[in-house]
């Protein structure tokens, strides 16, 4: 337990400590998305906006994973930064699965139903919104890891992306059902740990 609790005071302090060094880091490698690309078309002498180059919660995840890998020996404790691993392969999954058939009729309908579903569970405001925001994490990350990695700038194919998270799904999969028989168990004891909250609390606020 003890070990726990310094890996979350560590984690948090390590963030604070590389959060900005790393984003001036990725400024200067111009390591960012274009957004509002339109903008100088509808605002003549208007300059266009350059987006962060990194999500927060990837400093925030990386370093908690780090930490946890050289601090926790219990597996007991290794086992929510596994799940959140595989919770971002499957997000990131489903979403390059979706966009790459988004060119058809039936996806872009289906695509349209789960976001009327998804608005009518999800308010605008309130607290609804910040659980949206939690569940959607492990997706938001590997989207910006997938980016930082190049992803945008050489052109990375939907396919080879739905891969890549399909191992992020299978690995950490793979090396709980290696390890311990109980995982199933361990997946179910995931709920009642609050070490996987936490991250997603820093992320929410």
């Amino acid at each position: 337990m003890l070990n726990y609790i310094l890996t979350i005071l560590s984690s948090f302090f390590v963030t604070f400590a590389i959060t900005v060094p790393f984003i001036n880091f990725l400024y200067k490698f111009n390591i960012r998305r274009i957004s509002k690309l339109d903008l100088d078309k509808l605002l003549p002498g208007r300059q266009v906006k350059m987006g962060t180059p990194i999500m927060g919660g990837t400093v925030i995840i990386s370093a908690i994973a780090f930490l946890s890998i050289i601090l926790l020996r219990d597996w007991e404790y290794l086992t929510p930064v596994l799940l959140i691993l595989f919770a971002g392969g499957i997000f990131g999954a489903i979403d390059e699965y979706t966009n790459t058939l988004g060119r058809t009729i039936m996806a872009v309908r289906i695509s349209k139903s789960a976001n009327g579903i998804v608005e009518s569970l999800f308010p605008v405001d309130g607290i609804m919104l910040k659980i949206k925001k939690i569940a959607m994490t492990p997706w938001k990350l590997f989207e910006e890891s997938l980016r930082i990695m190049g992803g945008e700038q050489k052109g990375l194919k939907n396919h080879y992306k739905f891969l890549m998270y399909l191992s992020v799904v299978i690995a950490p999969l793979v090396f709980m059902i290696l390890n311990n028989h109980e995982t199933t168990l361990y997946i179910l004891k995931f709920v009642s740990l609050d070490l996987g909250y936490f991250y997603y609390i820093l992320l929410a606020f």
